[in-house]
């Protein structure tokens, strides 16, 4: 199965940029994916062509963004396959989404809210907060050591009064997924609904949000080809006239008195004030872009490359990766952690040596790293415009600098 990286490439402006002094390997895309030069004509299309605003208007421009902002909306609806556009509100990121749902259900005193011991931060926070100030309560059942699900600890630790299972769909740390359909199914026989952050698996496979029945799902357009400042947050619409808007103001309202207002229809109601058109734009050209990739082929493309860097990381002494040892149950992500090397060190000298560009630290994950006691780790996460060649020079340059650090 024959991945066509290179043509893939020559869809990134960046790539083909031949002014830079150095190579560009890029290995962060679990953090911010690159942009295809589509993406970017779609964004200076909106400033250039029709910068208006939606929704309040009858003249050219109003309708020009107007017809834009609800393709884009369809966009979204078929990328996860949602019942209608309607059931997807645009959001600045999945952070967001997430503090939407958080703050706008009807949670109270002795309801439980149920999540895993590695979620992102924007996956903990929200929840951590609310249960400091007694909103509600929040549980956390514990993983695999190498990260993967437990089932068994899911269902044993499962409280009897939870409101609401949240969980990613796939790991930024390790890229170990998610049982999603099993979460689901198992969270709805004892009565929860489940939220899903799929920021990490819209480029991999994006969720089919009827198939297993989520309730509510978050992912980032910057994670999948697309602008930075926009996210979608899709609500089952059994919950819709649940959920309270976490903003007020224009657009949420069909009319207002001094003393009440009328909400406006989904997803008006939860859209408020002058959205990020542009960024809307952007979104449905990375969507087309998205939609054209050879799934299949493109995850067997990762998976070799990520086995080729994994398979050479794993011969270097005092060298080992976090996650399944498999890299199939892992293709985005290799997360190492190279014992009494500092990985902000190793990271920089990646870049400054070979144009290696990667992510170090604890990935915004820091409550899994102090609870399993595991050191900062460097995080290389593979997209479509990886190639062969660039995976080489980042086995070369590893296994260069870390057996330099290791004679030190």
């Amino acid at each position: 199965m024959t991945f066509p990286v290179d043509d893939i490439r020559s869809a990134f402006p960046i790539l083909t940029d031949g002014r830079r002094k150095k190579p560009f390997r890029y290995f962060d895309s679990a953090c911010v994916t690159l942009r295809p030069q589509a993406v970017v004509d779609a964004i200076g299309e909106y400033y250039g062509r029709f910068p208006g605003c939606h929704g309040r208007t009858v003249h050219d421009l109003g309708r020009l963004v107007t017809d834009r902002y609800d393709e884009a909306h369809q966009a979204a609806c078929d990328l996860i396959n949602a019942r209608s556009r309607r059931d997807v509100v645009f959001v600045r990121n999945a952070t967001e989404g997430i503090n939407a749902v958080c703050h706008g259900l009807d949670l109270k005193p002795g309801d439980v809210v149920y999540s895993s011991d590695i979620e992102h931060n924007s996956n903990l926070l929200p929840w951590q907060d609310g249960a400091r100030r007694n909103l509600f309560d929040f549980r956390i059942f514990r993983t695999h050591d190498d990260s993967t699900f437990d089932a068994e600890a899911f269902r044993r630790d499962f409280p009897a009064n939870c409101r609401l299972v949240t969980i990613h769909s796939t790991s930024n740390v390790t890229g170990a997924s998610f049982p999603v359909d099993e979460i689901v199914r198992i969270s709805h026989e004892r009565g929860a609904p489940v939220l899903v952050d799929a920021a990490q698996s819209m480029v991999t496979g994006p969720p089919d949000v009827r198939r297993p029945g989520i309730d509510f799902l978050v992912f980032s357009a910057h994670k999948m080809f697309g602008p930075s400042g926009l996210g979608v947050l899709y609500v089952a619409p059994d919950h819709q006239d649940g959920l309270r808007p976490l903003l007020l103001g224009g657009e949420t309202v069909t009319d207002t008195t001094y003393g009440d207002h009328t909400p406006a229809a989904w997803p008006d109601r939860l859209e408020a004030g002058l959205q990020n058109y542009a960024g809307a734009c952007g979104f449905t050209a990375a969507v087309a872009f998205l939609r054209r990739l050879d799934r299949p082929a493109l995850k067997a493309h990762l998976t070799a490359l990520n086995g080729r860097l994994s398979e050479a990381v794993g011969s270097i002494p005092g060298v080992r990766i976090l996650g399944p040892a498999d890299p199939a149950d892992r293709p985005t992500v290799l997360s190492l952690v190279a014992d009494g090397i500092d990985p902000h060190r190793l990271a920089t000298l990646l870049d400054d040596a070979a144009g290696i560009m990667v992510r170090s630290g604890m990935h915004c994950c820091h409550s899994w790293f102090h609870g399993r006691n595991i050191p900062e780790s460097v995080r290389f996460s593979f997209s479509a415009y990886n190639t062969h060649e660039e995976v080489e020079a980042a086995v070369e340059m590893l296994d260069s600098l870390l057996r330099h650090f290791r004679r030190r």
